[in-house]
């Protein structure tokens, strides 16, 4: 039999066999951040499919960090109560669920101010440490109320251009005080958030996180940096889930139709798992984390 069906322990949560649902944006979520219900019965679809971990698109958890029109959020209790009914039946389906928490960045609603661990002038506001410390406590809330919604864990998004990702760019992050200059200062950010979620939340509870493998920027993170954060972060993250791409056509999904316009455009060469070769140094490198590869994935050979 396939590894693909045989269960995997992260941190504490046992998954029953290896296919992920990735957090993607399905633009479902009501004006005041709750699920619609189209979106509860797509999650309930993949559990009776069989998905040994489900994880809904990102959710903000606080107003300010609002991505995009449509988006779930997680900084309330009705938020957390419209998704008890569909967490339960996940759950019967022996299947799991972790909430992907975000924070826009850059990348929040235009009518929002674009944040940054920097301040560039003209374009983006660099964060007070203060802020940065607010940014945290909400992380942490919603990982309460994931909890008390029956949720297996939480997702830090790290990855794609937003708020975590940019800490973790050398591009972007040019601070000179404890939240940059140093590899650990880069992370720290993610180190504190997920120290302050198993504080809140006890040993039962999964931590994960989405990031990037390659920035495809010039000073952006590459695999090998990449790497050295999973090093320094794995005694506080239960899995490592590698992407890649900040704001350019590498971080999209490859659809027929996408791919051949970009491959026209730019000359790119796609390929399913585009994002394999970076997973596997890191697994390499750290071989007692759990790494999670997404991306193109569209055969059972390739998985």
């Amino acid at each position: 039999m396939s590894i693909m069906f045989s269960p995997l322990k992260i941190g504490p949560m046992t998954i029953k066999n290896r296919f992920m649902r990735s957090p993607v944006y399905e633009a479902m979520g009501n004006p005041d951040g709750t699920p619609k219900p189209q979106l509860l019965t797509l999650i309930e679809k993949l559990a009776k499919g069989q998905v040994g971990l489900i994880i809904p698109g990102y959710v903000y958890s606080m107003e300010s960090g609002k991505a995009a029109p449509k988006q779930c959020a997680l900084y309330d209790q009705k938020h957390s109560d419209a998704w008890k009914p569909a967490i339960k039946k996940v759950h019967e389906q022996g299947s799991k669920l972790v909430f992907q928490v975000c924070h826009g960045g850059i990348g929040v609603l235009p009518e929002l101010e674009k944040r940054s661990p920097s301040t560039f002038p003209g374009t983006y506001r660099g964060l007070s440490t203060s802020e940065i410390e607010d940014i945290i406590n909400s992380y942490v809330k919603a990982a309460s109320l994931a909890q008390k919604a029956g949720a297996d864990g939480v997702e830090i998004h790290g990855a794609h251009g937003y708020l975590y990702s940019l800490f973790l760019s050398p591009q972007f992050n040019l601070r000179s005080d404890k939240y940059g200059g140093s590899l650990e200062n880069r992370a720290r950010i993610v180190a504190e958030t997920a120290e302050a979620i198993r504080k809140m939340a006890g040993p039962d509870f999964s931590i994960l996180i989405k990031m990037n493998g390659n920035d495809f920027l010039p000073f952006g993170v590459t695999p090998e940096l990449a790497s050295q954060y999973v090093n320094f972060l794995k005694g506080k993250i239960d899995m490592f889930e590698i992407s890649c791409g900040i704001s350019n056509v590498n971080a999209i999904i490859r659809t027929d139709r996408i791919r051949k316009l970009i491959k026209y455009t730019y000359d790119l060469n796609f390929s399913e798992a585009y994002n394999l070769s970076y997973a596997e140094l890191i697994k390499r490198k750290n071989p007692d984390t759990i790494v999670a590869s997404v991306g193109g994935f569209r055969t059972f050979s390739a998985m």
